[in-house]
């Protein structure tokens, strides 16, 4: 038996581009893990069987997921199917943009590439992932990445910032295809940044100053409920916390876990009930 954490991501920046000639935008993006996971337990089973449970009645256990997909891809890589057993505990929001079912994938990939003897390295089971969805390569770097093309273009890099963020749950599922469908995409000469150095950016403050994400206003136009929360955030907090993917959590960053913990007592006393957690941001694994 082997169990895994699977560790949830952050867009400190995301940018959209063009449209692409296989229907996936242009993207650039800095990427980092977050101390918020999921929880594998990868065991032999009978062959030529992949068994896939979860906790959670939101997550489909057939081959909609991309878990029990990633576990066919690696058997076809293979040439045969040992069989596993998988049981996934989640805490990553599902459809809250910060990549759950894309870190699942790549999670189950290193332990069954283990588990079956599979000998495959880090490189060729990132290329497998990217078969899988955009965000999978990305969870074969060590803490965060300069990721583009359609996200399957990673480039590790260590970060300077080493701090917290405080994660809000928006509490619904926002779609990406929809999100994607309403958001305007920019040149690449609209950014002057270099997103190398925003990586050594040390502190909250300077950090959070960069952070933006141009998938913001595509979610706010599938979901009311996610432009009321951010107002609301907004309001409580004197400034706007940012959105993590195309999904349904919003974040900040600080440099101490104390001055997470006070933001979060402010957002409370001003009625923000949605559940809040302080992670470490980023984390190697």
């Amino acid at each position: 038996m082997i169990e895994m954490r699977s560790p949830a991501k952050i867009n400190l920046v995301l940018d959209v581009l063009a449209k692409r000639a296989d229907g996936f935008h242009e993207i650039r993006s800095l990427m980092i893990k977050v101390g918020l996971y999921d929880r594998l337990v990868v065991e032999p089973g009978r062959a030529g069987v992949i068994e896939l449970t979860c906790n959670s009645d939101e997550v489909p256990t057939d081959q909609q997921n991309l878990i029990y997909r990633a576990a066919d891809c690696l058997a076809r890589e293979m040439g045969c199917l040992p069989g596993c057993r998988i049981h996934l505990e989640k805490a990553i929001p599902v459809g809250g943009g910060m990549g759950g079912g894309s870190s699942n994938a790549a999670a189950v990939l290193r332990a069954l590439n283990r588990l079956w003897d599979a000998h495959i390295d880090d490189a060729r089971l990132a290329e497998l992932g990217s078969t899988l969805g955009s965000d999978v390569p990305f969870f074969f770097a060590a803490e965060g990445a300069i990721v583009s093309g359609r996200g399957d273009c990673v480039l590790p890099v260590r970060l300077a910032f080493a701090g917290w963020a405080v994660l809000v749950f928006g509490g619904v599922h926002v779609s990406t295809p929809q999100v994607y469908a309403y958001c305007t995409p920019q040149s690449p000469e609209s950014f002057r940044d270099n997103l190398n150095e925003l990586a050594g950016i040390p502190g909250a403050d300077e950090m959070r100053s960069a952070l933006r994400n141009g998938l913001e206003s595509g979610v706010f136009a599938v979901s009311a409920h996610m432009r009321a929360l951010y107002e609301r955030v907004e309001r409580a907090a004197g400034r706007p916390m940012r959105i993590s993917g195309a999904g349904s959590v919003l974040f900040d960053v600080f440099d101490t876990a104390e001055q997470a913990e006070a933001f979060v007592r402010e957002l409370q006393s001003h009625g923000i009930t949605q559940e809040i957690r302080v992670v470490r941001a980023p984390v190697s694994e």
